[in-house]
């Protein structure tokens, strides 16, 4: 199996590189800086003696008369000497040397050497900077001493850091352990809280899509099923009504029990629709002919209501999108047109991305239009028009055609809008959004 870091190495080493760096750039820095000094100052050193020398030597005379051999200090020696007399004892290599300050090994002890000159005569005041040189790389093993022990310091804090910031990862895995179905990955350990975290997430997804799943095959299944009983009671019921064997006093009967089959059966239609909602893939769709297809399936509503639908879409209007999503808000909407705003007439008109459904009822007021998306809201409304009495809510009235839309719309990142009134008279307009516009919806 392939190592892959937990975070809180990575972190650790993150911090440990960091630390590392800044700790070696400034060690390095310090270490450059006092070499440099150290190097300036005994060239400024050697250079002032032997100006001070020849000064020294040229003060009473204008010749050197005799060759000379000095001690200037525990670790500065300086010669002179004429063409005539060679100065004695002179180490090997100085008089090559040209004019000017010089860094050499002299009877291998690393020395600053400066040759100067003066009326013919040659002078050579030599450093020895051995021991100096034995200081610089003390303090170099001190630096390296120090930059050891910020990383030292720096590893373990970082230690510390990681914990803590991982300590809020690790819970959330601990959580979606107890939650998700199933024993942890034995393979990941327990401080590789990346690995742990990704596996414990996998789980709970897998669980998520089989509750989806099941969720998806319990509405085809209810759809399924109680589809034809419900057909079966609506049936007997109307029947019933035009028969003469409704009890005296009661003849709305009857129209109650298909009432509430068909509010059953909208209930269900509209919970197996949402069910739905995200299958399918997106094609190229004929905006004009879908919305043909859904008025088809709902002329005869239309009709029984006598609300007038006019499809003003393009022929030519397309756009890319689930068709069965497309399809079932735009049913929705002309259901809840055909429930609200009859009789009358819906004009639906289309322009790229949008689509608008006008229709001149009666209006939605501003209260309303604030809960209009809510489930069963118009169900509510109804029951504060009718308190007290005991009528059935007519067919298909439930108030969950509009929740449904709203949430279909959600699901394919659609945007469905409502405003109300849309003249003096009263009317309402629901705006469809395909896609995000670059002009206002209300346009």
């Amino acid at each position: 199996m392939r190592y892959r870091p937990s975070l809180a190495s990575r972190v650790v080493l993150s911090l440990t590189i960091l630390v590392v760096t800044v700790a070696g750039f400034v060690c390095l820095t310090a270490f450059y800086v006092h070499a440099e000094m150290e190097q300036q100052l005994i060239n400024s050193w050697v250079r002032t003696e032997s100006f001070k020398l020849k000064e020294e030597v040229f003060k009473e005379s204008a010749t050197l008369t005799l060759p000379f051999k000095r001690q200037l200090g525990p670790f500065m020696m300086a010669w002179g000497e004429s063409p005539s007399s060679p100065a004695p004892d002179l180490p090997e290599g100085l008089r090559e040397l040209d004019l000017g300050l010089h860094s050499m090994e002299v009877n291998q002890r690393f020395s600053h050497v400066m040759v100067a000159e003066r009326h013919g005569n040659m002078f050579y005041v030599m450093y020895d900077s051995s021991e100096i040189d034995k200081l610089t790389s003390h303090f170099g093993l001190v630096l390296i001493a120090i930059a050891l022990f910020v990383i030292a310091w720096g590893y373990i804090l970082g230690l510390r850091l990681s914990r803590w910031a991982v300590r809020p990862l690790n819970d959330v895995a601990d959580q979606l352990d107890r939650w998700a179905p199933g024993s942890p990955l034995t393979l990941t350990a327990r401080y590789n809280e990346g690995g742990r975290l990704l596996h414990a997430f996998n789980r709970m997804q897998d669980r998520i899509d089989r509750t989806i799943a099941d969720q998806k095959e319990f509405a085809s299944n209810l759809h399924h099923e109680i589809r034809t009983p419900l057909a079966v009671i609506r049936g007997d019921a109307e029947l019933l009504s035009m028969s003469h064997c409704v009890p005296p006093g009661e003849p709305d009967r009857p129209e109650r029990i298909m009432d509430c089959v068909d509010e059953i059966s909208e209930t269900l239609e509209s919970t197996y629709n949402l069910s739905r909602a995200e299958e399918g893939p997106k094609e190229n769709v004929q905006l004009r002919a879908c919305v043909d297809d859904v008025l088809g399936a709902l002329q005869q509503e239309s009709d029984e209501r006598r609300l007038r639908i006019h499809n003003h879409v393009p022929p030519d209007l397309s756009a890319t999108v689930n068709r069965y999503a497309l399809m079932m808000v735009v049913r929705n909407i002309t259901r809840n047109a055909i429930l609200h705003g009859s009789p009358g007439n819906l004009h639906i008109n289309g322009r790229p991305g949008v689509l608008t459904f006008s229709d001149d009822g009666p209006g939605i007021s501003p209260t309303d239009q604030l809960h209009i998306f809510e489930r069963y809201y118009s169900r509510r409304r109804k029951d504060e028009r009718t308190a007290g009495h005991s009528a059935a809510p007519s067919a298909g009235d439930v108030g969950i055609g509009l929740a449904v839309a709203q949430r279909t719309c959600a699901l394919q990142s659609w945007r469905l809008e409502v405003a109300s009134p849309i003249s003096p008279a009263g009317g309402t307009r629901f705006t469809l959004a395909l896609s995000e516009p670059e002009y206002d919806l209300d346009e």
